[in-house]
């Protein structure tokens, strides 16, 4: 996870709970195992997107760039990472994720 969401810790956390609850949920270790990643690898590769384009975007030499960079991805507003934060690992620990259609590759 790159540091540039500032959610490597969170899906640490996220992956933990939600391990243990598959863990508990499924008789069998490897249907567990099996599940768990089918359930959260879109919301993995969906953090991990939105890591890697905010690094795009920081590395860029001027504001104007950066600013067009992430209007261009659709992720320019302010709440563009609220689909992040408002995730409830707790209540959705058996859902796969859903995110933004720019992040969703």
């Amino acid at each position: 996870m790159l540091p540039n969401a500032g959610q490597g810790a969170c899906q640490a956390f996220e992956d933990g709970y939600i391990l243990a609850r598959w863990l508990e949920a499924e008789k069998d270790p490897c249907e567990a195992l099996s599940t768990f990643r089918r359930v959260r690898m879109p919301r993995v590769h969906a953090v991990q997107n939105r890591s890697a384009l905010n690094a795009r975007a920081k590395r860029l030499p001027t504001a104007e760039e950066r600013k067009a960079a992430f209007r261009e991805a659709g992720m320019a507003a302010a709440s563009a990472m609220d689909w992040i934060l408002a995730y409830d690992p707790v209540a959705q620990w058996n859902v796969s994720g859903s995110t933004p259609d720019a992040l969703s590759n």
